[in-house]
């Protein structure tokens, strides 16, 4: 049995990814989400962010699937992160980079919470 190394990093969950493509891109969609990250339950990691202080619309959009029947989905649109989470909330600043590790170890907290608590 590999014994893990403790400096090894953390692998960065399907959560903790679409939590970095938010602060880089300030938009996700359902089917971004699965094609980008394979996280089939964004639903429930915007959820989770929210409860978390985070602040996300929800943009209802419409389009035509390929049979032209009319579809309607979802658009998360971040809008800002809670004051004490060590995130940048200035959305204007072009060169703003992605979360660190530890930005992203705690978010990842969030997943941990229990979604009827």
């Amino acid at each position: 049995m590999e014994k893990k190394n403790p400096t090894q990093s953390a692998k960065v969950t399907k959560h903790g990814k679409v939590v970095a493509h938010l602060m880089k891109y300030k938009t996700i969609t359902s089917w971004q989400a699965i094609q980008l990250y394979g996280h089939t339950r964004i639903g429930q990691s915007i959820l989770l962010l929210r409860r978390g202080g985070w602040d996300i619309s929800t943009v209802p959009k419409t389009a035509h699937d390929r049979f032209n029947n009319e579809c309607t989905y979802a658009q998360y649109l971040l809008v800002s992160t809670p004051k004490d989470s060590g995130l940048q909330t200035n959305f204007d600043n072009e060169t703003q980079s992605l979360p660190t590790k530890e930005v992203l170890d705690k978010v990842g907290e969030f997943q941990q919470q229990s979604l009827f608590s």
